[in-house]
């Protein structure tokens, strides 16, 4: 698979986006935290990353230092982009990024599971 946007520059827009980081569904069914977006802009063969107002530096980092990567992410998610028109007439593509993390509720079942067997387990030893 060649990636079309290998050529585009990548760059951090200093001006934060008002979304917020929220959790979500990602397309292979794990859970994402989404902290930024990618916009594209065809006519200046650029890619821009816009973080989230309240993305922490660690998630700031973790884009950051993927930065080389974004032009796969957009090329894997073009069927998901967003397009708009700019000011100035143009065209600009945009789409969410985050990255992958553990299910908060997929841990506490898992630890729950772990107590109610070593439970079981101990009350039979008791007998």
């Amino acid at each position: 698979m060649n990636n079309p946007y290998s050529e585009y520059t990548v760059s951090v827009d200093p001006v934060e986006a008002k979304t917020s980081v929220h959790y979500g569904e990602a397309v292979n069914g794990r859970l994402a935290r989404f902290t930024y977006r990618l916009f594209r802009i065809p006519s200046q063969k650029r890619l821009v990353v816009r973080h989230f107002h309240d993305a922490t530096p660690e998630d700031r980092q973790h884009t950051e230092g993927g930065m080389q990567l974004q032009g796969a992410l957009f090329y894997q998610s073009r069927h998901a982009a967003n397009r708009h028109r700019r000011p100035d007439g143009t065209f600009a593509y945009h789409i969410i990024g985050g990255r992958f993390v553990d299910d908060p509720l997929v841990q506490v079942e898992l630890e729950m599971m772990i107590d109610l067997s070593q439970a079981l387990s101990g009350s039979q030893d008791d007998r």
